[in-house]
């Protein structure tokens, strides 16, 4: 995802975008126990046609369709495509560069998974304020709704839900670009989220207690169990340098961590450090 660079013209065709990228994730199944966090090398790439809307002096919009998908080097079940829509808005509050700016973006989408338990439909909503600071630098801060259905249900304990990855959560964030020289940025963000989370292990009795839903998850392993936790709070830090190529291209190398906890003291580390390239024709 990118945090920086998402420059957008006043089109009233349709644009093409173009997104690649690849990451190294040291725990993709979100387990607790060092024993069962598997860790691999993710690359995906997503292709978007967007049309912009201009609404006015102050306000415009766009729509638009995206197809991608992501493949895991080792745990190829976790390998899904997607296909779906985005919309977005924005209104500024005021005239100059200096001015603050309201807008808000959705998107739906359909994931195709190599293994059934991962089948999903995906939205997501954020609202969010940002401001120029200086000529240097840009912030801005948010709020974000996310929800995940998984198709199908798969239960294998009775009584208890087969869905683990059906989620949701609310997020809130805080974002900051500070550019230097002609073509490059810093870019951070801090975000918390508060909801529903899925853990992938062994049988772990105590997550068991503490779970509303669970199945089994083969694209990690045949002993392997997914869990849904519900009510748990999510702290991640990016930090990311990225480096406009030219009038089409950008770079972004970005680091993330995160640290989440829920009942009990369940908790679980997650660090992630990937290049993302974006191409607009």
């Amino acid at each position: 995802m990118f945090l920086a660079f998402a420059w957008q013209g006043a089109h009233a065709q349709w644009q093409p975008r173009l997104e690649g990228y690849v990451f190294y994730d040291n725990n993709i199944g979100r387990a607790q126990q060092s024993a069962d966090q598997a860790h691999d090398v993710v690359a995906g790439g997503n292709a978007f046609l967007t049309r912009s809307i201009p609404l006015g002096m102050r306000d415009d919009a766009s729509v638009g369709v995206q197809a991608g998908g992501q493949r895991y080097v080792d745990f190829d079940g976790a390998s899904f495509a997607s296909l779906g829509a985005t919309a977005a808005w924005r209104r500024k509050l005021g005239l100059g560069r200096g001015a603050s700016s309201i807008s808000a973006q959705a998107s739906l989408a359909r994931e195709a998974a190599r293994v059934a338990v991962r089948d999903a439909s995906r939205a997501d909503a954020s609202l969010s304020w940002g401001r120029r600071l200086s000529e240097e630098a840009v912030a801005s801060l948010g709020l974000a709704y996310d929800r995940r259905e998984q198709l199908e249900d798969l239960p294998v304990v009775p009584g208890i839900s087969g869905r683990p990855f059906s989620l949701q959560g609310r997020s809130a964030f805080a974002r900051g670009t500070y550019a230097f020289g002609e073509r490059s940025a810093l870019v951070g963000e801090l975000r918390v989220r508060h909801g529903d989370v899925e853990s992938t292990s062994r049988r772990d009795h105590v997550i068991f207690e503490y779970s509303s839903a669970i199945a089994a998850d083969p694209a990690i392993g045949p002993d392997f169990f997914a869990y849904r936790l519900s009510g748990a709070d999510t702290r991640s830090l990016t930090g990311a340098l990225a480096t406009q190529l030219d009038a089409h291209a950008a770079l972004q190398v970005a680091l993330t961590v995160e640290h989440t906890t829920a009942a009990d003291e369940i908790s679980y580390h997650r660090t992630m450090l990937g290049v993302y390239a974006v191409y607009r024709p």
